[in-house]
C-alpha cells in the first residue's frame, strides 16, 4: 500500500496540486453559499461534492502527461556536391 502511495498519489499532488487544490476551494465556497442561502449542509455537500470531483478529475485528465517533449529525429542532409568545382 506505501509503495501505490508513494508512486502514484504523491507525484499527483505534487504536479497537480494547484488545481486540486482550486476546485476543492471552489466546492467548499459553493457548499456555504448554498447553507447561506438557507440548504441543509447535509443537502449541499450531497450536490456540490460529486460535481467538484468531476471537475477535478476531468480537470486532471486534461493535464495528465509528463510534459516532456520528444526530441526530434534529425533528417541527415545530403551535401549536394557541386558539379563545377
Amino acid at each position: 500500500m506505501g509503495g501505490i502511495f508513494r508512486r502514484f498519489v504523491i507525484p499527483l499532488f505534487k504536479n497537480h496540486g494547484k488545481a486540486l487544490a482550486r476546485d476543492a476551494l471552489r466546492t467548499g465556497v459553493n457548499v456555504v453559499e448554498d447553507v447561506l442561502d438557507g440548504r441543509t449542509l447535509k443537502d449541499s455537500i450531497k450536490r456540490h461534492v460529486p460535481e467538484g470531483i468531476k471537475r477535478s478529475a476531468q480537470s486532471l485528465i486534461r493535464q495528465f502527461g509528463s510534459g516532456v517533449r520528444r526530441k526530434r529525429s534529425q533528417k541527415l542532409r545530403s551535401h549536394s556536391k557541386d558539379i563545377f568545382a
